[in-house]
């Protein structure tokens, strides 16, 4: 499973800690802010799926696998270089044995839902890999961070541009005609790092989310309060200690 999905999942697989996003995002908001550059900063906050039942994300990941696999709605590429061999033809196999749908609470959903949420993670890739969103370099040499993903809980990460806004909102809305997982965007906020109120107004205006204030919690732990104060990775330790 730790090879199939992501590195940008954090839910649900074992060896990644739940620690892992907050830790990474803390870090990146921190490397943009010693530096005075502008970054956005987009939570996502997802609506229940329009099609319970009937919808690719709670019926199965098989009919999400195989629409993708044969191109149904545009979208082969995704699967063609990306996707994991084994992944191919397990699901093929199973998808001619298995139609059945699955209740709330079943041990299986959580696998299922990390498999839906990978296809919102090629659609980022492969936004990236057109040029048609920059992502957020940090570090020497730079890595990108691009987004970070807690069951459906998503983070999108990139420079502070509208072009690359529009671009998150494309990919939401590309993501949702194949798995009917819906962004509510009123309640979904729009951070930004190194910007002005005034830029950060318009650039809400513009989209319609809310306008996020700094510092913001993040699966129970604040971001953007200035890790170079040890008080502040008070939090952190004590998660650790729990964990």
């Amino acid at each position: 499973m730790d090879k199939l999905i992501c590195k940008e999942q954090s839910a649900f697989i074992a060896g990644r800690q739940i620690l892992d996003g907050p830790l990474i995002l803390n870090e990146t908001i921190e490397w943009f802010k010693r530096r005075k550059e502008k970054l956005l900063i987009l939570k996502s906050i997802s609506r229940k799926p329009t099609t319970p039942l009937t919808g690719i994300i709670w019926i199965s990941c098989f009919g999400f696998w195989d629409s993708v696999y044969n191109g149904v709605r545009g979208y082969e590429w995704y699967c063609t270089p990306h996707v994991h061999p084994s992944l191919s033809t397990t699901v093929q196999r199973m998808n001619s044995l298995i139609r059945r749908s699955l209740r709330q609470g079943d041990p299986l959903s959580s696998f299922l839902f990390l498999i839906v949420m990978e296809g919102l993670h090629l659609c980022i890739k492969k936004k990236i890999f057109e040029g048609g969103l920059q992502g957020a370099p940090i570090g020497t040499p730079p890595y990108l961070v691009s987004h970070l993903f807690y069951a459906d809980d998503a983070i999108l990460i990139s420079k502070w541009h509208r072009d690359n806004l529009e671009c998150m909102f494309n990919i939401l809305d590309d993501f949702y005609s194949f798995s009917g997982l819906a962004i509510n965007i009123s309640k979904s906020f729009l951070f930004g790092i190194s910007v002005n109120m005034v830029e950060l107004d318009a650039m809400v205006s513009s989209v319609g989310c809310s306008k996020g204030v700094l510092p913001f919690n993040y699966l129970g732990l604040p971001m953007g309060v200035g890790m170079g104060q040890l008080v502040n990775w008070k939090c952190f330790i004590d998660r650790f200690k729990k964990g």
